[in-house]
């Protein structure tokens, strides 16, 4: 099962260290990948990623990904100081892996960008809607956006 780390206020984190080494920790038990969102002054940014080894490219310019080659990192918003609170989690599928699945789960609204990351597993027998990834914590992320609860 997934794990999940939170910090309500990362003020004085050294980003970069704190991000490559919870990643690498949870990375040794979870196997099928790590990602993280947090708060900067210009909003949530954050990197995911499906590598065996996490080493942040935050603050690197010009990541090369060949089209040939399975992609295996992303990287979201724009890096920023930190302001708020923090949250990463290590996967382990119990559906469909890849990058696209992996934590967190991103949606756009007209208000801004939703992320979450969640453990467990869901049952959703809610109304149909489009369906991003093959991830049932897209279920959750899109039932709170809605403001709709889950159907048990």
């Amino acid at each position: 099962m997934c794990k999940i780390i939170a910090f309500t206020d990362m003020k004085k984190i050294n980003l970069k260290k704190c991000v490559n080494d919870i990643g690498n920790t949870l990375l040794k038990s979870e196997r099928d990948g790590f990602g993280y969102a947090v708060t900067g002054t210009r909003g949530v940014f954050g990197e995911k990623t499906i590598s065996k080894q996490f080493k942040s490219r935050i603050h690197t310019k010009g990541a090369i990904q060949l089209p040939i080659i399975k992609k295996q990192y992303e990287s979201f918003g724009l890096a920023d100081k930190l302001e708020g609170a923090g949250i990463f989690h290590g996967r382990t599928s119990t559906n469909s892996d890849g990058l696209i699945n992996t934590h967190p789960m991103r949606r756009h609204t007209d208000e801004g960008p939703w992320n979450l990351i969640h453990n467990g597993v869901v049952d959703d027998q809610g109304e149909k809607y489009v369906k991003l990834t093959d991830n049932d914590s897209e279920d959750v992320l899109y039932r709170l956006m809605r403001g709709i609860e889950m159907v048990k």
